[in-house]
């Protein structure tokens, strides 16, 4: 491989990554300004990432059991639906402090 070509490949990555980061932004922008809309299934993962931060606080990283739902009876959704973004939420909370940290 030439350096020529070896120049042009690490252009076209920072193309790339450029592009990605711009359109991260302008898609996520919304969300960080001005939070997240209330929509139907917002309380529920809300629901979800409150019992992960609560899981994740008294030091288990996976709960098997949402305990504060349905009335005290609690539920299995945190089995049920991916975690991925039950964890950014919980993890935002850790390193925030709140929950809505922009909008203060």
């Amino acid at each position: 491989m030439s350096i020529e070509n070896s120049a042009n490949s690490v252009a076209s990555w920072k193309f790339v990554l450029l592009v990605l980061g711009i359109s991260t932004l302008f898609v996520l922008g919304p969300l960080l300004f001005r939070g997240i809309p209330a929509t139907r299934d917002f309380l529920e993962h809300f629901h979800i990432a409150l019992t992960y931060f609560n899981s994740m606080s008294a030091g288990d990283l996976k709960p098997g059991w949402a305990a504060d739902v349905n009335g005290g009876y609690g539920d299995i959704s945190v089995r049920i639906y991916p975690p991925g973004l039950s964890i950014l939420w919980a993890s935002a909370r850790f390193l925030t402090g709140s929950w809505y940290w922009l909008r203060h």
